[in-house]
């Protein structure tokens, strides 16, 4: 139809100025008015108008008859190039406009999650005075024979997914011993949650970054992935062509060598160098470099938030899966086939994920 439509208008200023073609003047002047109306209305073909075989057919004998009359081939031509153009510049802005879509889509909170964490911030205010007498087993926080997990995260949903599957997988629940931290406008919402669905076993400390004095958490993030490094830091620290940085959703840490080889105190150096030079590398990079080593694929699988292809079988086989890059489950935009593995994990049957859809 829309080719139709670029072709009567390109034949039509030629049509107009024969003296002799009134009626087919007018006749193609309507048709041209008619299809734009249509098109105008119509977003899909659900939408066209009812007979529209008929309109075809109409246009189609139109064009027909015009094109049986010499025409001015320059003219054409550059009614046609103007309609090429004006396609691509309309496709330029609706690909421009998709990648604006889609990067807000995937920037912004959900709505339903948002909810969420308002609906619980609300209680908090409520109740808060009840929440923060309770006792928590501080000594458990600093065990070294326990399991400790570190989340660092804002997001409720994604941490209580985390824990509910560590949880459920885990022969010594009662070993298990996890580390919240969050943000100060997470805070509350989060207590909150772990407090109404705290598990008996399994030991949550939750922690606000904001009250905080460890540098080191600072420039962690959720789903990262870096390409391979190829250039030396301006901090002075050479890499070598085959230094790779890591996913910091997920690591493994060795506590006793990271004590003894003061990490922290590196860290802290670092970022003060690294604050007064425009370029450098960030801290994480230089302070753990030649110190990261790859997990295995049947351990930890990423992949999950941007790769369409991953087969079932790689998945099962996986002891973690990990959502890395931008799609992630919570999102609409999640990968529909992935979310099952994710959605199992979910809390099920509290009020205010029902209140907000969080599940649908």
């Amino acid at each position: 139809m829309k080719d139709m439509l670029f072709v009567a208008r390109a034949y039509f200023p030629t049509i107009a100025k024969l003296p002799t073609q009134d009626k087919l003047s007018r006749d193609m002047k309507q048709n041209i008015q008619e299809f734009e109306r249509i098109l105008s209305e119509s977003t899909t073909n659900a939408d066209l108008p009812p007979h529209m075989q008929k309109r075809l057919e109409k246009m189609e004998a139109v064009i027909a008859r015009a094109k049986t009359f010499p025409v001015d081939c320059n003219n054409v031509d550059k009614k046609l190039r103007y309609l090429l153009d004006l396609t691509e510049d309309k496709a330029h802005f609706h690909m421009k406009q998709s990648t604006f879509l889609y990067q807000l889509a995937i920037q912004t909170i959900p709505k339903s999650r948002h909810c969420l964490s308002m609906r619980l911030t609300v209680e908090y205010l409520r109740s808060h005075s009840s929440l923060d007498t309770e006792l928590l087993p501080l000594t458990k926080f600093i065990d070294p024979e326990l399991y400790h997990y570190v989340l660092i995260s804002n997001n409720i949903l994604a941490t209580s997914d985390v824990i509910n599957s560590i949880i459920r997988h885990s022969k010594e629940r009662g070993n298990l011993v996890f580390h919240l931290l969050a943000d100060r406008q997470n805070y509350i919402a989060i207590k909150l949650w772990f407090f109404r669905h705290s598990n008996k076993e399994a030991t949550i400390h939750l922690l606000n970054v904001k009250n905080l004095n460890l540098q080191i958490f600072a420039n962690k993030r959720e789903g990262l992935h870096n390409p391979p490094l190829r250039r030396v830091g301006k901090s002075g620290l050479s890499f070598d062509n085959n230094f790779c940085t890591w996913m910091s959703g997920l690591n493994i840490v060795d506590l006793v060598k990271w004590r003894e080889r003061n990490l922290i105190e590196i860290y802290r150096r670092l970022q003060l160098k690294s604050s007064t030079r425009v370029g450098a590398l960030p801290v994480t990079f230089l302070t753990f470099h030649d110190m990261v080593y790859a997990l295995d694929d049947s351990w930890a699988f990423s992949g999950l938030g941007h790769d369409y292809g991953i087969g079932t079988q790689a998945i099962k086989k996986a002891a973690v899966l990990h959502y890395n890059r931008k799609i992630k489950p919570w999102l609409e935009l999640g990968i529909s086939k992935y979310k099952v593995y994710w959605k199992k994990f979910l809390t099920q049957g509290d009020q205010y994920m029902a209140e907000c859809n969080v599940n649908s």
